[in-house]
């Protein structure tokens, strides 16, 4: 209820907090009014074959690397429903002694909230542009997502050639 958290807002900063507002979201992701979503995403990652990647990637539910295929299925489930531990993650990267970030999307975003949690590691963010950063992403979204789409019960509407545009499932090449 919109009234609700806009009386929560007015009351934070009563409580002391610098600031509070509103912000504009598609989704009330990484919360629990995910779950029926989380157990459609469980299905799909149940049928789906995972192997370990070869790098390290980490999980947006624990902040640390994945260290299985089990892992990696339930971590995923998860993550619709929990916040993200971003700053968690991150800080695991600097412990490990990563000497270089890129952001690669088109904004600076990532940049920002790295900022706030290591100066040091602030400064060795380099920024991609965004159209190669686009460029870089239009493979998986002309041949993954609308495959996925036809052979799931996903919801109607796909990604398709760039990250910018939707078409309708029926566009979606085969």
């Amino acid at each position: 209820d919109k009234a609700v958290l806009e009386k929560m807002c007015e009351l934070v900063v009563e409580m002391g907090a610098k600031n509070a507002k509103m912000v504009n979201v598609s989704g009330a992701f990484h919360t629990p009014y995910m779950a029926a979503a989380s157990e459609a995403l469980g299905k799909t990652l149940d049928e789906a074959e995972i192997q370990m990647p070869s790098i390290l990637v980490y999980s947006n539910v624990t902040g640390k690397p994945y260290t299985s295929v089990d892992e990696i299925r339930s971590l995923l489930k998860r993550q619709l429903l929990e916040p993200v531990k971003w700053e968690q993650g991150t800080k695991d990267l600097i412990a490990g002694g990563h000497a270089q970030y890129v952001e690669p999307g088109p904004g600076k975003q990532l940049k920002a909230m790295m900022r706030r949690i290591d100066q040091d590691a602030w400064n060795k963010v380099r920024s991609r542009r965004r159209n190669a950063a686009r460029a870089a992403c239009a493979p998986l979204f002309r041949s993954a997502i609308p495959r996925l789409l036809d052979s799931r019960d996903l919801p109607r509407r796909a990604l398709v050639d760039r990250p910018s545009r939707l078409k309708s499932r029926r566009d979606a090449p085969n």
